[in-house]
């Protein structure tokens, strides 16, 4: 099996140092480049194939927040796994908002991140379990939906909103209903504004309050 192609992305090189020392010596794992700015990120994408982006939010020039964007609109391919010592929701909800596949705190275990790098290279969504806390918080402070507001989608949204609660990106959507990613986004686009949300994370605690999953 190809080892997950990794590009990490940190402002401080002896950070850097830290976790290519740690993730060096593993065969199912590759750095296949490091990036102090959000700019630098880009032009590595550009030339590389990159699975993972171990991306963090404070850096210089572009921070992380503006670089997810610009790697998720041109680099669908390459996954996201925020990994910040940021653990205000703010930072949590807007990331998760853009689109990214998971969100880890620098206070989490090697044992750990290694288990989010190896979740997001597959496709799937992985949070720590203060981040994940966080979310359970956010969701608790938002007004209840309406209880026939499922009546209103169409039978594919309903197919997209499963498929997003089971914390499925856009392009592995697309690959299980055969349409673009592009439709995906434009189902999520939908979704979110007949059901009054603002990003996935509502969206998936919509789908399990209304029983759309289990």
């Amino acid at each position: 099996m190809a080892a997950i192609k990794v590009l990490l992305a940190d402002d401080h090189k002896i950070f850097r140092e830290g976790i290519i020392s740690l993730l060096k010596e593993r065969k199912d794992i590759e750095i296949v480049g490091e990036a102090e700015t959000g700019k630098e990120v880009i032009a590595i994408l550009q030339k590389n194939e990159v699975n993972v982006v171990l991306l963090d939010i404070n850096m210089p020039e572009m921070n992380g927040i503006d670089t997810a964007a610009i790697i998720l609109k041109q680099f669908p391919k390459s996954h996201i796994l925020v990994f910040s010592s940021y653990d205000d929701e703010r930072f949590i909800l807007k990331m998760l908002q853009i689109g990214v596949c998971g969100y880890v705190l620098k206070t989490t275990s090697s044992k750990e991140l290694i288990n989010a790098i190896k979740t997001i290279a597959n496709g799937d969504s992985y949070y720590c379990k203060e981040v994940a806390q966080k979310i359970k918080e956010q969701f608790t402070k938002k007004k209840t939906q309406s209880n026939n507001s499922d009546n209103i989608l169409t039978e594919r949204e309903i197919e997209v909103l499963k498929l997003v609660a089971k914390g499925y990106t856009n392009v592995r959507i697309g690959d299980k209903l055969f349409i673009s990613p592009r439709t995906v986004d434009t189902h999520r686009r939908n979704l979110m504004q007949k059901l009054k949300v603002h990003n996935a994370v509502e969206l998936t605690q919509y789908a399990h309050k209304h029983k759309i999953v289990s």
